[in-house]
């Protein structure tokens, strides 16, 4: 058979070659593209765990920085309460005289540090009881005699414990989260 005055044997394994260049083509192209995607997508996943590793590991020294900042808080309200003790036991007034130096500079660096911190923590309830022990740290600096400071006192130490259990807790939740590593 011929067509165009060409035989079958001429132009049959020339029609092939060309279908067969044009078929490979195609199939390099979507092979390629199926691999430019899946690469993408590693890419993709890479990027998002080292996002969620810096992010986690930014919240857990926050949390961390938290908790000591938290016992300074707790430290810094018992000095003020015992000069206002001793104060009251030598004069008769409750918290009207000026305190030692350094001692009303580092109650505030200290309630400072915790604010700062507590804006960067993700966990609703944490930063509720945090504002908590704030206030009440703030009930016995302002406490208006010995009775109401001593009463905010054991207050704030025993909402202390639940406090730092619940961070250590958010802490140890942190370090058992691990993103998927993906398959290279």
């Amino acid at each position: 058979m011929t067509i165009l005055g060409i035989a079958t044997e001429t132009w049959f394994p020339v029609l092939t070659l060309v279908l067969g260049i044009l078929l490979k083509g195609i199939f390099d192209y979507l092979s390629d593209r199926r691999l430019h995607s899946r690469e993408q997508d590693d890419r993709e996943d890479r990027r998002r765990n080292d996002y969620l590793l810096k992010s986690n590991e930014f919240q857990r020294q926050s949390l961390l920085d938290l908790q000591v900042e938290l016992l300074g808080l707790l430290r810094h309200t018992a000095q003020i309460e015992l000069e206002d003790l001793k104060i009251s036991r030598r004069t008769g007034a409750w918290g009207r005289d000026q305190l030692p130096d350094g001692i009303s500079d580092s109650y505030r660096e200290a309630v400072a540090a915790v604010i700062f911190l507590t804006s960067r923590i993700r966990d609703t309830e944490i930063k509720r009881m945090v504002k908590q022990l704030r206030t009440l740290s703030t009930a016995v600096i302002l406490a208006k005699d010995e009775q109401e400071a001593e009463l905010n006192m054991r207050l704030i130490t025993e909402a202390s414990e639940p406090v730092q259990s619940i961070i250590g807790d958010a802490i140890l939740a942190l370090d058992e989260y691990r993103p998927h590593k993906p398959a290279c």
